[in-house]
């Protein structure tokens, strides 16, 4: 994306005909290597990379190269926005093996506030530049010994099954829709995807809202959807609000 942003391409084309999946080099798996015997052309080079994506099982929403190309007006990464002639793309969409430790891209925009008793509208907005809400870097921060609350919306277009992954450090309560779905505590290393439950998903808007407190170090938090596969893709059809 960065030698598309300098020197602009008239045309992309995509090699898809044969490709490697769980990691980019020679893991000595028989099954490593998959023929698709594909190639994509296509203007928009953003547009042409979301479909690649789609194509080979990922959720193209999780590809952060693709939201910092899109915010550069380099194309359209939404499906929606996206023509597609000859055959549809989920005719040839297939499942992709993936690292172990890849995940998808956790929200970024919050509503935050350190007074617990505060009404959610009084909340402020804060977008997090990265997977992890480090809150003490929040303008209003209170400092780390400090509780904090963090709230978003999840937009969904019907019901959907998910296993909502949280990264935290220290205690933490987490509630979907007014009902508690987790509490837990990690005073040790931090890691995203740390603790996992199963949820569902109202057609609509639906709020998540957690409450953080750390004992000791730096209060953190991240919050993924997960599809019901628990391969560390988003749930298709969602969309993160504050």
């Amino acid at each position: 994306m960065d030698l598309a942003a300098f020197h602009p391409p008239d045309y992309n084309v995509v090699d898809g005909i044969r490709g490697l999946q769980y990691i980019e080099h020679n893991n000595n798996r028989s099954d490593q290597t998959l023929r698709s015997n594909l190639v994509l052309a296509g203007e928009d080079t953003v547009a042409t990379d979301a479909v690649v994506s789609y194509l080979m099982g990922f959720n193209p929403w999780d590809m952060e190269f693709l939201h910092l190309a899109a915010a550069r007006d380099l194309g359209r990464m939404d499906f929606q926005q996206i023509d597609v002639l000859g055959e549809e793309p989920d005719h040839y969409r297939r499942t992709w093996a993936k690292p172990k430790n890849w995940y998808g891209r956790c929200n970024r925009e919050w509503l935050i506030s350190a007074d617990p008793n505060a009404d959610l509208a009084s909340w402020s907005r804060y977008t997090s530049p990265t997977d992890t809400l480090h809150f003490t870097r929040w303008q209003g921060a209170a400092g780390p010994d400090a509780p904090y609350n963090a709230a978003v919306r999840v937009q969904t277009g019907g019901h959907r099954k998910a296993i909502l992954w949280v990264g935290a450090h220290g205690l933490f309560t987490a509630e979907l829709n007014g009902v508690r779905v987790m509490r837990e505590e990690n005073r040790t290393k931090y890691r995203i995807g740390q603790f996992q439950k199963m949820v569902e998903l109202e057609p609509g808007e639906n709020r998540l809202m957690f409450h953080v407190r750390a004992r000791a170090g730096e209060p953190l938090l991240s919050a993924l959807l997960v599809g019901p596969r628990n391969d560390g893709d988003s749930v298709e059809g969602i969309r993160w609000t504050a």
